[in-house]
Order: C-alpha cells, then sequence, then structure tokens
C-alpha cells in the first residue's frame, strides 16, 4: 500500500471515531441534569414564558432525534454555534486561541524529546545505574500524577513560594505590549518584531506549562527508548 493510500485510509477510519464521538457527546449532554435555556435566561427569577423562548430558539423543544440531525448537520457545514461567553462564533473564538494552544504543545513537545531520549538512552546503556532508578522513578511518577496537579505544584513552588517564576495569568506580561500579530505565535511574532522583551516575559510565562505537559507525556517516551535500545543491545548480532 502506498503512502497516500494509507494515509487516505487512516483518514477515513476516522469518520466513524468522530461520528461516534459527536453522538455520545450530545447523547450526553441531554442526560446530563440541568436546562441551558434556564441558565442562559436573565436571573434566577426568569419566568417560564422567557425559558419557553429560549428553548424554541436553539431549538431544544424538538423531539431528540430531531435535534441530534439538526446538530449533526451543523457540524458537518462549519457551524458549530455561538459563545455565550464572548457573543462570538465558536469556530472564530477556536481559530483565535488555536495559535496559544499549539504554541504550549509544540513546546511541551520539544522539551519531552530534549528530556527522555537522553534519559532513556543512558537508562538503556547503565543498567539499574543511578540514570536507570531515575528513569524509573520519572516514568512511573509522570505516569500516575496528572498534569493539573503537577501545573498546580509547580506554581506553588516556583511562583509562591520561591518568585521565581512570573504570575500564571496570560500569554504576556501585562505591562508589555504585545507584538503585531502574524502568525498568532507568541514567541513567533515576538522574535519577527525583534520585540526580545515581549520574547523573554512570553518565553518566561510558557516554560511552567511546557513543564507540567512535558512531565506527564516523557514518561512514555522515556520507557519506550529505554525498551527498544534494551532490545537492540541484546540482539545477537551486536552482541
Amino acid at each position: 500500500m502506498s503512502f497516500a493510500r494509507r494515509i487516505v485510509s487512516r483518514l477515513a477510519a476516522t469518520v466513524p471515531v468522530l461520528a461516534g464521538t459527536a453522538v455520545f457527546t450530545f447523547v450526553l449532554t441531554h442526560v446530563l441534569p440541568g436546562d441551558p435555556a434556564a441558565f442562559l435566561a436573565s436571573g434566577p427569577n426568569a419566568g417560564p414564558e422567557e425559558i419557553a423562548q429560549i428553548r424554541a430558539r436553539m431549538g431544544l423543544d424538538l423531539p431528540l432525534p430531531t435535534q441530534l440531525w439538526h446538530y449533526l448537520q451543523a457540524l458537518a457545514h462549519g457551524d458549530w454555534g455561538q459563545s455565550h461567553t464572548t457573543g462570538q462564533p465558536v469556530l472564530t473564538d477556536l481559530w483565535q486561541r488555536l495559535p496559544a494552544s499549539l504554541e504550549l504543545t509544540v513546546a511541551a513537545f520539544v522539551l519531552t524529546l530534549l528530556v527522555a531520549l537522553p534519559l532513556g538512552t543512558a537508562a538503556a546503556l547503565r543498567p539499574r545505574s543511578l540514570w536507570d532508578r531515575a528513569c524509573t522513578v520519572l516514568t512511573v511518577g509522570g505516569s500516575c500524577v496528572p498534569s493539573f496537579v503537577i501545573a498546580l505544584l509547580l506554581v506553588y513552588v516556583f511562583y509562591f513560594l520561591l518568585g521565581w517564576a512570573p504570575e500564571p495569568t496570560g500569554r504576556i506580561d501585562a505591562m508589555i505590549e504585545p507584538p503585531p500579530v502574524r502568525s498568532g505565535f507568541m514567541l513567533l511574532d515576538a522574535a519577527l518584531a525583534l520585540r526580545w522583551d515581549a520574547f523573554a516575559s512570553a518565553a518566561g510565562r510558557l516554560l511552567l506549562p511546557s513543564v507540567a505537559m512535558a512531565a506527564f507525556s516523557l514518561a512514555p517516551v522515556a520507557r519506550l527508548t529505554r525498551a527498544s535500545l534494551l532490545g537492540v543491545l541484546r540482539s545477537d548480532p551486536v552482541r
């Protein structure tokens, strides 16, 4: 099978998964207690007529299969609804905030490779050594502790106790003017504009979240590197 056909087959295999996920989330939101119309109504003293108007405007008074069909149609056409927080379309908010998430993901992935690959290699080259035990502790701890717990511990230690990290709010210091938006990636935009003060501020605020994400993801990478390299080193040709 060619590379292009393999990519097409993999993409086609994700369609049923996405459809099942959409149906599951739709059913889950209707099974959970609570009324979105009552939540969106103006205040807790909203009358039943106002709630009924909101339900009719949102289509919540229709039968459940009809609501599901309209929901899937809107998803397929890119109509993801209106955000009740910002007042903008959900797709617009998603595109505005996606670069920040991608920047954090890329930074955490690079940090994971920089730590996990050397650590797994050192553990495989020297079994039962200090490096091997450190790799075991990191992989077990990183697999058991959730990312949000690691993030809270990092904020408590490095910001609250030591004062080394900047306050965990925003992507850049409020006293620094943000660079012109070109790509949406704060580090890249600051480098393109030669705004090194903004670059340093953005990098400092990106460090702790990147470490928190990398601490959770480096465990399987380090474990896989160690196991793969041990298998190669113990093979007959290498021996």
